[in-house]
């Protein structure tokens, strides 16, 4: 019970209202009395009996299930949770019990408010937020409690999928096509994070010794954000050469780019131009020599 004004002062021949709320949480009976006392006079001068007979509506969950789908990890989504008094005449007063600590390394539900009245005959609606913390497929159970009732909980099942980033190229294989040996020649890829949260991942090729590089070996993709890679080839054969640009994401799926180029032209490499061999100035009828030093650079 709570009076309001729990005391205060009557002038002479005034009156004083006070407001006697009730508020009770048992089904039961109950049998008090409203005593009065008046300071420097005595106590309990003026006594009112106050009778109350409490009841607990029926309350239903018209939404049994909250499916969220797929959800991005560490990600907050929302779902409305439904409940509704069968009473007609009685208010239901409902609690979001709190999650257990263990649950929470799977996945984290929060409402905005714990505690809430339903009135007789109404719907109400609970906002559920959740927030995935684990890969793979998640359910688990909120507990609703009505006050006052002598039934277990009301329990609503969670159902989500949570899972990381997600990451694509804008290329499904990088082709160079006839490439001449022994010079660099580049690529561009595209990689786009195609998710609400950031993708960290690390890019390399997958043979160590391979003919290919790539610029960017490691980093971080904000939300719907892109990075362009440099891709080159340095050829040192003239035959087809396939290797694989593989993109790891961190609690997301990976990436395999294959990488297609074949070389042309000649794997012998000489320090100087050989397009033109300059003698310079010389005297006539005397042999002249230039040294020059070429090597073969097939692997």
């Amino acid at each position: 019970f709570d009076l309001i004004p729990p005391s205060g002062t009557i002038l002479p021949g005034g009156r004083q209202k006070v407001q006697v709320d009730f508020i009770s949480t048992t089904m039961k009976e109950y049998e008090y009395f409203l005593t009065v006392d008046v300071g420097g006079v005595g106590e309990g001068l003026l006594s009112i009996p106050i009778y109350a007979n409490c009841g607990v509506p029926d309350v239903k969950l018209m939404t049994e299930e909250l499916p969220f789908g797929t959800c991005f990890l560490r990600y907050k989504y929302e779902q409305k949770l439904r409940l509704k008094n069968l009473s007609s005449d009685l208010r239901a007063r409902y609690e979001l019990l709190p999650q257990d600590k263990h649950s929470k390394a799977i996945a984290q539900y929060s409402t905005d408010v714990i505690k809430g009245v339903i009135e007789p005959g109404c719907e109400h609606e609970m906002p559920i937020a959740l927030i995935c913390e684990k890969l793979g497929k998640i359910k688990m159970p909120l507990y609703v409690r009505i006050a006052g009732s002598e039934k277990p909980p009301l329990v609503p099942m969670v159902k989500a999928l949570g899972v990381g980033p997600i990451v694509v190229a804008d290329q499904e294989q990088v082709t160079w096509g006839n490439t001449p040996c022994l010079r660099d020649a580049t690529k561009k890829l595209v990689l786009r994070n195609e998710s609400v949260i950031p993708a960290p991942f690390q890019a390399y090729i997958d043979n160590p010794r391979s003919k290919f590089r790539v610029d960017i070996s490691e980093g971080t993709l904000g939300p719907n954000e892109s990075v362009e890679l440099t891709l080159t080839a340095n050829l040192d054969d003239i035959v087809p050469h396939r290797e694989s640009l593989s993109v790891m994401v961190s609690e997301g799926d990976a990436l395999t780019v294959p990488l297609v180029a074949r070389g042309v032209g000649t794997t012998m490499h000489c320090d100087e131009p050989m397009d033109t061999v300059d003698f310079g100035h010389q005297f006539t009828n005397h042999e002249c020599r230039r040294k020059f030093r070429s090597e073969e650079h097939t692997s």
